[in-house]
C-alpha cells in the first residue's frame, strides 16, 4: 500500500536552528580534516581549497550516501536527508545536486577566509549567499526547504539514528542549571542544626554580659 501524502506531510521536520548546527559541524569537521591533510602532505597555496573541497564532497555526498543520507553534522544531530515526495534516504547523485549550489558560495567564503583580514568586509559580504539560501528555510512554514532542497526536491527530516547532540547538551544545561539553584537556594535558606544554634546563641550572651 502506498502512502499518497507527501513526505514533508508525514515525517518530523528537522529545525532550522539545528540545521545550521549541523552545517557548522560538517564546516568545522571538514576545515579540520583538510588542515591535517595539508599539514601531513606540506600542500600550500591554491591546492588547499582543492583538499577542502574534496574533503567537503566525501562528506556530504559519498558518505552521506552511504549512511542514510546522513554527514557527519547530521549524524551527529539525528538528522537526515530524503525526498520531499516519497520520504527515502536520497543518493549520491541527488546530494551532488543539493551540494552543488550550496557548496558555490562557501567555496568563495573559504577563499576570503584564508586571507582574512579584520579591515575587510569581503567575508561578510561572501556569506550573504549562505543567508539567502538559509532564508528560504525560515520563510517556508510547510517543508523548512532552504534553496539547495528546493533545487534538489529533499527535506531534513528527524531520524532515530545519531548522537542527538543538540538535545544532550539541553539536558546538560538544564542539569547544571538546576544544581547552581539547588546550591544557592541551600547557601540562602540553610540553618545550623538545632544544638549548633543554641551554642552560638549561648556563647553570645555570655559575651554581650562580659562586656
Amino acid at each position: 500500500m502506498f502512502d499518497l501524502e507527501p513526505a514533508y506531510t508525514r515525517f518530523r521536520l528537522g529545525l532550522v536552528g539545528q540545521r545550521i548546527f549541523a552545517f557548522a559541524i560538517d564546516f568545522f569537521a571538514v576545515s579540520f580534516v583538510a588542515q591535517f591533510i595539508e599539514a601531513f602532505f606540506n600542500i600550500q597555496g591554491g591546492t588547499r581549497l582543492f583538499v577542502f573541497t574534496l574533503v567537503w564532497g566525501f562528506n556530504r555526498v559519498f558518505f552521506a550516501s552511504g549512511n542514510q543520507s546522513q554527514s557527519w553534522g547530521h549524524f551527529a544531530l539525528s538528522l537526515k536527508v530524503v525526498d520531499m515526495y516519497n520520504g527515502r534516504p536520497v543518493g549520491a547523485i541527488e546530494l551532488a545536486r543539493r551540494e552543488g549550489v550550496i557548496f558555490v558560495p562557501l567555496f568563495f567564503l573559504v577563499l576570503s577566509l584564508q586571507s582574512f583580514s579584520y579591515q575587510s568586509a569581503l567575508p561578510l559580504f561572501l556569506s550573504l549567499p549562505l543567508v539567502v539560501d538559509i532564508a528560504f528555510a525560515f520563510a517556508d512554514s510547510t517543508k523548512k526547504q532552504a534553496l539547495h532542497d528546493r533545487f534538489a526536491q529533499t527535506i531534513v527530516v528527524m531520524s532515530k539514528r545519531g548522537l542527538q547532540l543538540d538535545q544532550r547538551l539541553a539536558n546538560l544545561s538544564r542539569s547544571l542549571d538546576r544544581s547552581r539553584r539547588r546550591l544557592l537556594e541551600r547557601n540562602e535558606y540553610y540553618q545550623p542544626p538545632r544544638r549548633q544554634r543554641a551554642y552560638r546563641e549561648e556563647e553570645y550572651d555570655r559575651r554581650r554580659r562580659r562586656y
